[in-house]
C-alpha cells in the first residue's frame, strides 16, 4: 500500500491519531495507508480489532468466551505461552458507558509475580493501564481475542503432539453463487501422538473494497454474512470476519461444507492447515 505525508489536519491540528512525541510519523503514516485499504477514514470507526491485526500479520485468529463456563482449565497458561510466543492478545467486554456495544482492550503484558498471576491491560480511549490478577481477569472480560502467528499455540491443540513440522496452508477463494461451496479433505498420515490427523479450517470475509471499487457500505463491517462452516457431522455457525475451527478426525475422506443465506456476500475466503499437507478438493 502506497501512501503520501498529506493526513487529514483541522486548524492546523491533525484530526485523527496524534503522537505524543512531535518526532514521530510512522502511527500517522499506518493509520492512513490502513484508512485507504479499508476505503475511507470513515471505515476505520467502530469494527473488529481482529480484523486490523489479522490484515497486519496474516496470522490466525482464536476467540474464548470467557461466560459460558467451558473455558480451558490452563487459560492463563496458554495467554502466557502464546503472549511469550509472539502472539496478540485482546479482552472484549460490554460498556454501557459508550456508544459502541462492545469495548475492546489490548493486553500488553502477562507475568507470574510471586505465584500470582498478573495481567496488564491498557485502554485504547485512554493512556490507562489496568493491572488484573488472573481471577479477576476472567469476570471483567467476556471475551479474550488471540492472533496467533504460531498455531501451535492454538488452545484446541495446547498439549497435544502433532508432529514438529512447520503449518502448511492451501487457500481457497469460495464460490456461494448456489449459497454453498463443498470440498472434501482426504486425511492420511495421524498425529504423532494419537490415532486422529489434525488440521484447522479459517473462513475470512473480505471486508474490504479492491483499489478501484465503489464503497458499498462507509463501514465496511456492515457488509457481513451469517456463514455456516460444516465438517464432518459438526456445524459450527460463523459471526465474524474471521472464524477458525480445528478438527481431529480418523483417517479417511471428510466433507468440509460452506453455506451462506445471501447471493449479496463479499468475496470469502478458506484457509486449510495441517503439518502433513493433507489433499483437499473442490466437489
Amino acid at each position: 500500500m502506497l501512501v503520501n505525508d498529506a493526513v487529514p489536519t483541522r486548524d492546523g491540528a491533525l484530526v485523527f491519531i496524534r503522537n505524543t512525541e512531535g518526532n514521530e510519523y510512522w502511527g500517522i503514516l499506518l493509520e492512513k495507508a490502513y484508512a485507504k485499504w479499508v476505503g475511507s477514514y470513515e471505515g476505520l470507526e467502530g469494527g473488529f480489532w481482529t480484523d486490523a491485526i489479522q490484515s497486519f500479520t496474516g496470522g490466525v485468529v482464536e476467540r474464548i468466551k470467557l461466560r459460558e463456563g467451558n473455558i480451558p482449565e490452563n487459560l492463563f497458561e496458554i495467554m502466557l505461552n502464546s503472549y511469550r510466543s509472539g502472539s496478540f492478545l485482546c479482552c472484549i467486554k460490554k460498556d454501557p458507558h459508550r456508544t459502541e456495544k462492545y469495548h475492546s482492550c489490548c493486553i500488553d503484558a502477562l507475568e507470574i509475580n510471586e505465584d500470582n498471576s498478573e495481567i496488564c491491560v491498557r485502554d485504547p480511549y485512554s493512556q490507562e493501564y489496568n493491572f488484573w490478577t488472573y481471577e479477576q481477569f476472567i469476570n471483567e472480560y467476556h471475551r479474550l481475542d488471540m492472533c496467533h502467528k504460531n498455531l501451535d499455540n492454538l488452545s484446541a491443540l495446547w498439549g497435544k503432539n502433532i508432529g514438529s513440522c512447520p503449518w502448511e496452508s492451501q487457500n481457497f477463494s469460495l464460490q456461494l453463487e448456489s449459497l454453498c461451496d463443498e470440498f472434501s479433505i482426504i486425511l492420511t498420515d495421524t498425529d504423532d501422538d494419537q490415532e486422529g490427523c489434525t488440521f484447522v479450517v479459517e473462513l475470512v470475509q473480505k471486508i474490504k473494497p479492491d483499489e478501484g471499487e465503489e464503497l458499498e457500505y462507509i463501514r465496511p463491517w456492515d457488509a457481513l454474512v451469517h456463514l455456516e462452516l460444516e465438517v464432518g457431522e459438526e456445524i459450527f455457525p460463523v459471526k465474524f470476519p474471521q472464524e477458525t475451527r480445528c478438527f481431529t478426525l480418523e483417517p479417511g475422506t471428510h466433507d468440509i461444507r460452506v453455506t451462506t443465506n445471501t447471493e449479496q456476500h463479499s468475496k470469502i475466503y478458506m484457509r486449510i492447515f495441517s503439518k502433513r499437507m493433507y489433499e483437499v478438493e473442490r466437489k
